[in-house]
């Protein structure tokens, strides 16, 4: 009996390992501005000399055929979807950005380019 109690107890702790919480960092211009994922939270920029706003985070709503993440913040809205061909709004020079992002706030509409950024959670 006691050894099923420790098997049990065992499968009880693997299931309870840490999550991965999925968010982007996004950049674009016209006008310039970027979001940053860190710490689990989403901060936006417009990098027009405003004030740097604290999104928060919210579990996003995902989809396969395409692959697609839709943050739906209450301020705001982030949609990410990849695409076969590079980013075309992609600054960096890099050229490989696989990932097209869309984001309104205040009713402005930012388009740009994301890179995927994991962080674990309890």
């Amino acid at each position: 009996m006691k050894k099923y109690i420790a098997i049990l107890s065992t499968i009880l702790l693997i299931s309870c390992e840490e999550k991965e919480k999925i968010g982007f960092n996004c950049t674009g211009s016209e006008p310039f501005w970027m979001i940053i994922y860190e710490n689990e939270q989403f901060t936006f920029n417009s990098m027009d000399g405003g004030e740097s706003i604290n999104l928060g985070y919210v579990e996003p709503i995902t989809t396969e055929n395409p692959k697609k993440y839709e943050y739906n913040f209450p301020q705001a809205k982030l949609i990410v979807e990849y695409k076969e061909e590079s980013c075309e709004w992609d600054m960096s020079g890099e050229g490989n950005i696989k990932y097209v992002s869309e984001f309104t706030f205040n009713a402005i509409p930012y388009k740009g380019c994301a890179t995927p950024v994991e962080q674990k959670t309890e």
